[in-house]
């Protein structure tokens, strides 16, 4: 939130745009929900690097910001707050899943015979 708040709005919405596939291939290996082939490999690091070149190609922008702002807005409670809830929320569910796994090998026999 405060990236929203020190950078332009495109820049948020290529950098959030970009960081779902890297995400998703992060998330199905720590959660072991299927192996990373090449296909993922390859597609995150193009979106990756398409990131970066927008990253360094936007510009600036017309305002600047000081450290003081930046250090006051990620310093500030709702800010502290926001990333503690995301945290906790990130630990639950990683707990549940591993919790709550089921064997994995009934349902690979069954899409075989299938």
């Amino acid at each position: 939130l405060v990236g929203l708040f020190f950078g332009s709005v495109s820049l948020a919405v290529v950098v959030r745009a970009g960081s779902s596939l890297p995400s998703n291939a992060l998330f199905s290996q720590a959660f072991k929900l299927r192996p990373l082939v090449r296909d993922d490999v390859l597609g995150t690091m193009v979106t990756i690097s398409g990131v970066i070149c927008f990253t360094v190609f936007q510009g600036f922008a017309t305002y600047r910001h000081t450290v003081a702002e930046f250090m006051e807005a990620v310093l500030s409670v709702q800010s502290v707050l926001w990333v503690v809830v995301v945290l906790l929320l990130l630990i639950i569910s990683y707990v549940w899943v591993h919790l709550h796994q089921v064997d994995r090998s009934s349902a690979q026999n069954l899409t075989r015979a299938i």
